[in-house]
């Protein structure tokens, strides 16, 4: 009884831990989306949203953890910029896009 005792109480302890930990995970996840988030208005009637590429970090697929860290070192902010297609989208999306943060834009021309 005092070992099953002491697995149950062992037990309800991990069920904290895993309960503050997905919580973590919860705020952290939050925290990137809104780093990540690009929003905005198309600038014109019949924008093609194709043309914005998006983020830098939402277009690379890295294949383990170590490379991730010495990217996110290196590239640090610019890893948020928003890639677009050409000057002419990056310009219109400037001047009317009505973006709610400042932003770098990289066009690819």
């Amino acid at each position: 009884e005092k070992e099953q005792g002491e697995c149950e109480a062992r037990a309800e302890r991990l069920r904290n831990e895993v309960s503050e930990l997905s919580d973590s995970i919860d705020k952290l996840r939050s925290r990137v989306s809104k780093a990540v988030e690009f929003d905005y208005t198309p600038p014109t009637k019949n924008f093609d949203r194709s043309k914005v590429k998006g983020p830098v970090c939402q277009l690379l697929e890295l294949k383990d953890e170590e490379t991730a860290t010495a990217l996110e070192v290196t590239a640090g902010g610019r890893l948020y910029n928003i890639v677009v297609d050409t000057q002419q989208t990056g310009k219109q999306l400037l001047e009317k896009g009505k973006l709610k943060r400042r932003v770098t834009i990289i066009p690819l021309d």
